[in-house]
């Protein structure tokens, strides 16, 4: 446990042993626990992430699952299959305080994006998590929002795009209140982003900025070529950009507490904003992306506090990062 507060659990899974006899003795184990027992956490900490990799394993479920193989009538056996008695837990360890509900949601996720567990286990428990986030519950809404942003991050977004409207009035209520907690800012933020790239197709913008060559003879060299190419090859790129591609209106929605996020008192509020302004951006055409640009600049202006002169130097570091802020808006930046 120790190491993967230092690490981080990343880091600790990988020296997990993944052995299928270790399946259903680990889930055992786990339900033997007191989820109120503040003495052994450490246990249920790892028992979750042990179990978060063996459901890794290329296997169908129906075939760990010795529920399923026994008759009817024999009481001595499991009454529930694998995947209902782990959803039982981990919706029980969401609430726990602590990193227990991050591993929690971890398991959640692994388990719910499996090929043979999306339906319909998954669109039935983004409807809990939707009406829990409207609970008063401050440790379970802390937990259904990191199950969510997981799920978001692992799952595949074919899959995803079927069920994301379940989450969304739930997630964009969640930014559109004042949270009292910094954790809750932080994940709805972190979730309404996760939110916007599935809406959005992954692609690489064609539009954005290419870095030159390393050398300063390779550059001099190849000035009188590409000063002759440059702007019909950036006008055709920007063409094909903007092709066949409508914006949803939830992006737009999106977009909004995003920037509002640049504005909170809390770094990391601000911080993970300005990675979902990046994220957003790169996936936008040109016109719309130049339009967030210019709405992070307007975060400069001399009456914004503090915080949002910091969320905007942290999305425009973001946005150059990825190369989404393009030469001709260095005279606006520049001065900043």
């Amino acid at each position: 446990t120790a190491r993967a507060q230092v690490r981080g659990y990343k880091t600790v899974l990988k020296f997990f042993p993944h052995a299928v006899s270790d399946f259903e003795r680990t889930l055992a184990l786990l339900e033997a626990q007191r989820g109120d027992d503040a003495g052994t956490w450490e246990t249920r900490y790892v028992l979750l992430l042990w179990l978060s990799v063996l459901f890794m394993l290329p296997f169908d479920l129906s075939s760990l699952d010795s529920a399923l193989s026994v008759p009817e009538d024999d009481k001595t056996a499991p009454q529930q299959s694998v995947v209902q008695r782990v959803v039982a837990l981990c919706k029980a360890f969401l609430s726990s305080p602590g990193i227990t509900s991050t591993a929690a949601g971890l398991l959640l996720a692994r388990l719910l994006t499996r090929p043979d567990m999306q339906d319909p286990h998954l669109g039935d428990f983004f409807n809990w998590c939707s009406s829990e986030i409207r609970s008063d519950d401050a440790f379970l809404v802390s937990g259904c929002m990191v199950a969510l942003a997981l799920i978001f991050k692992t799952g595949k977004r074919d899959e995803l795009a079927r069920h994301v409207g379940i989450v969304f009035d739930a997630a964009m209520e969640s930014c559109s209140g004042e949270r009292p907690l910094a954790s809750h800012r932080h994940l709805s933020v972190k979730l309404v982003q996760r939110l916007a790239l599935v809406y959005l197709p992954p692609r690489v913008a064609a539009w954005r900025y290419h870095r030159g060559n390393r050398t300063l003879l390779e550059n001099l060299g190849s000035v009188g070529t590409a000063n002759a190419s440059a702007e019909p090859s950036a006008a055709a790129s920007r063409d094909a950009d903007d092709v066949d591609f409508d914006i949803p209106e939830e992006v737009e929605a999106i977009v909004e507490p995003l920037l509002s996020g640049l504005r909170d008192r809390e770094t990391i509020v601000r911080w993970s904003a300005a990675k979902g302004i990046g994220r957003v951006t790169a996936r936008l055409p040109a016109d719309l992306a130049d339009d967030i640009v210019e709405s992070v600049l307007e975060l400069f202006a001399e009456h914004e506090t503090d915080s949002a002169w910091h969320g905007g130097c942290l999305a425009l570091a973001e946005l150059a990062r990825r190369g989404l802020l393009l030469p001709a808006r260095l005279g606006s930046v520049v001065p900043v």
